[in-house]
This record gives C-alpha cells, sequence and structure tokens, in this order.
C-alpha cells in the first residue's frame, strides 16, 4: 500500500527544483552563529511513571489494625447469627447474686416501750444464765453471786439488781430478778399449771421463795412468744409490779419486780412503774395476749 501523503510529494517536488548548494557567505554566517546559541532539549516521556507516596509505617500498621478489627467483628456477627448447631455455644445470661437478708430481732411496738427508755444495754447473770435488757442510762447495782435457796436471808447475794440514775428525795429507782425451784411435777407450760405452783409455793415459804404472790383478781396472764403464748403471771395489785413465768425444761420460776409503786416521782418519765416493768418484759418476749389468746 502506497502511503505517501500529498505534502511529501509536494516538499519532495520542492525540494527537487530549488538549490542544492548554499553559497559559502551564508555557510559561514551559519558556522559562526552555531557554536553561540545554547541549545533546547527535546522533552523527553519517561519510560514509567513515578511510584505513589510511600505509607508512613505508623499508617500501616494503623491500617493493618483496621484490617483486623473488621475481620474479627465480621467472624462474631457471622457466629451470633449461627443456629444452635454443632460448633455454636450460647452465652448464659448471667445471674444476679443471690442477697442474703440478715435476720432483725423483732421490734416491740411503741406502746410496750415506756417513753422516757431511748435504749437498752443487755446484762446476762453469771448464775441463772438469763438474759434481761435494761435502760441504757440504768447501771447494774449488784449482781447475783448465789442461786437462792429456801431460808435464805434478804442480805444474801442471789439478786441481779437494777438501779436508775435519777434520785428523787433521796431515794432511785431498782428492779430486780432471780430464779428460784418450782414445786415438783409442776405444769409451768399452762396457765391453770402455773397458778397452782405459785399457790403452793405461796401457802409454804418455808420450803419455796416466801416472797410468792397468791393468785388473785390482780394476777393478770401476758405471753412469753409469738406466735404461742408461754403463761407469764403479771401482778400489779401489790403495790410493786411483778412477773412470774416458769420454764418447763428445767423446773424453775423466773421472777422479776420493781421497787417502786406505779406513782413514784422518778417512775414518772415512765409513765409509771407498771409501764416501766412491761418495757422490760417486752425485751424478754413478753407481751400482753391477743383478744382469745390462752396459754399452750
Amino acid at each position: 500500500m502506497n502511503t505517501t501523503t500529498g505534502l511529501d510529494q509536494h516538499a519532495a517536488a520542492w525540494l527537487a527544483d530549488g538549490p542544492t548548494e548554499l553559497s559559502d557567505r551564508v555557510l559561514d554566517a551559519a558556522l559562526r552563529e552555531v557554536h553561540v546559541t545554547k541549545q533546547r532539549r527535546a522533552p523527553r516521556v519517561p519510560w514509567r511513571f513515578p511510584h505513589m507516596p510511600a505509607l508512613s509505617r505508623a499508617t500501616g500498621i494503623a491500617a493493618a489494625a483496621l484490617v483486623a478489627v473488621i475481620a474479627v467483628g465480621g467472624v462474631m456477627y457471622l457466629n451470633s447469627n449461627k443456629s444452635d448447631g454443632v460448633g455454636s455455644q450460647k452465652t448464659p445470661a448471667p445471674t444476679a447474686a443471690r442477697t442474703i437478708e440478715p435476720t432483725v430481732a423483732p421490734t416491740p411496738r411503741p406502746s410496750e416501750v415506756a417513753p422516757g427508755i431511748l435504749g437498752w444495754k443487755t446484762y446476762t447473770s453469771a448464775v441463772y444464765d438469763y438474759t434481761i435488757s435494761y435502760p441504757d442510762d440504768w447501771s447494774v447495782a449488784a449482781r447475783a453471786t448465789e442461786k437462792w435457796q429456801p431460808g435464805a436471808s434478804e442480805d444474801d447475794p442471789f439478786w441481779d439488781i437494777f438501779l436508775n440514775p435519777e434520785a428523787i428525795d433521796g431515794d432511785s429507782m431498782v428492779f430486780q430478778a432471780l430464779q428460784f425451784s418450782a414445786p415438783d411435777g409442776a405444769d409451768l407450760a399452762s396457765w391453770d399449771g402455773l397458778l397452782t405452783a405459785l399457790t403452793e409455793m405461796c401457802a409454804n415459804p418455808e420450803e419455796f421463795y416466801d416472797e410468792t404472790p397468791c393468785p388473785s383478781e390482780g394476777m393478770t396472764l401476758m405471753c412469753l412468744g409469738s406466735p404461742g403464748c408461754q403463761p407469764v403471771a403479771f401482778v400489779y395489785d401489790t403495790g410493786l409490779p411483778q412477773a412470774l413465768f416458769g420454764d418447763p425444761g428445767t423446773g424453775t420460776v423466773t421472777y422479776i419486780l420493781v421497787g417502786r409503786p406505779d406513782n413514784f416521782p422518778a417512775a414518772a418519765r415512765y409513765g409509771g412503774s407498771v409501764m416501766l416493768m412491761k418495757s422490760i418484759l417486752s425485751q424478754l418476749g413478753i407481751r400482753e395476749p391477743r383478744p382469745g389468746e390462752t396459754p399452750n
């Protein structure tokens, strides 16, 4: 195929018709000019493109970490969507820790605690092994060092005695406690049995505690424990509040006495000595019976 263009043909014809030699003057001028003319290089096309700027080491590590996080997240997401087949496990839901509530002793009703008592102290008898609470501003005036025995005098140390801090005309209030044996075979778990035991002791002071109050219309029922009602004889018609209750297991009777009458001046802050006695008994779990309640 002939690839010669019209332009090539005209150029060839012009060269063929024109002069083929330069004059000496023109040639000399050209030679002189070529030594002083600064040459211009032809632009060169590079044989390859330059590299993009390289990533820094820190940028590369961050990029790799990002790729790893995305990969792990994808695996976790795929696993979370799997059915409960082989190789898949369910993570058990966290179970709330069981809270054990502390055991709180029952608080006596406000009506069972005298208004002048702000708190309590606890006393355990080394001789009789009972535990009695007394008002926190009172003190232990005497501690029993011997068990009461028939024929013992009032001077013998068989009383636990508690003293109030307020003296009126030189006299203070006390309440005191002791234990003594009941008649053999006494039924101390029923109201009738307790009354029978107290009647026998009152009739035979030389054999039993000689200050045992005799049953009377002023001896009323109270209950020890809840639920249930172990009998307690409460006496306040003798002028001095007293309480007696038995222990069927040991065959003993606990006796508590407030040594001042109900209208004693120092007892006024407690609503009287009867109310003071009821407050002391409430700390032993002794309470007034509910309607229709009778001892076991």
